[in-house]
């Protein structure tokens, strides 16, 4: 079922900034030769909106009637044409209606054509494709830079612990010692091996 909406045409330029539900619904290869040409003019457009919204300084979408072909009236207060493979069909209240719009998107597609040209090689379109173009390619590398995989760090090999014998190491009491300190240290330690321990007691039976 054909979705209602209201058009309309105007020469005034329209920021890209009021273009941003059009370039959310459009393929970029599409938008951005449409938002480059709607900022430095609004000849040759078609705008439109929802159905029953009124605010135009933000267009819901936008048809470059430059690259229309095939613009003709239908029945019943339709006018058809064909844009980039695709009919397109807009629908009046009645005859006279159709009559009056008709004559001015013949008009629109006429100047949209002629003035295709130079408008396209004006610095102003040429600058904000570039803009356009940057922006998107900008918003892919931070679409891939959040989707890719985290590089996993290798953990480090652990170091195995050495394992030092008990006898290998100096105890700090012994290498301060000299060896006059060494010869009494074992003399002592021989004296006292040697002393005779108590008598061990003895128990008297009366």
């Amino acid at each position: 079922m054909p979705s209602k909406k209201e058009f309309w045409l105007s020469d005034a330029p329209v920021t890209p900034q009021h273009l941003d539900l059009y370039m959310r619904g459009e393929k970029a290869e599409t938008s951005h030769a449409v938002v480059a040409w709607a900022s430095q003019t609004g000849k040759g457009l078609l705008f439109f909106n929802k159905k029953g919204e009124t605010e135009r300084t933000r267009p819901h979408s936008v048809l470059p009637l430059y690259d229309a072909v095939d613009l003709k009236k239908s029945h019943p207060h339709e006018i058809v044409f064909r844009l980039h493979g695709e009919t397109h069909t807009l629908k009046a209240a009645n005859d006279a209606e159709r009559d009056g719009w008709f004559i001015s998107l013949e008009r629109a597609v006429e100047v949209g054509k002629a003035e295709k040209e130079s408008i396209r090689a004006s610095e102003g379109y040429k600058a904000e494709m570039e803009k356009l173009s940057e922006s998107s390619n900008n918003k892919l590398i931070s679409f891939r830079s959040l989707t890719s995989p985290q590089t996993s760090r290798t953990p480090a090999t652990p170091v195995a612990p050495q394992l030092v014998h008990p006898r290998s190491v100096a105890s700090p009491m012994l290498r301060a010692l000299t060896s006059r300190d060494v010869l009494a240290l074992t003399a002592t330690t021989l004296s006292t091996r040697r002393r005779p321990g108590p008598p061990p007691a003895v128990c008297l039976e009366s």
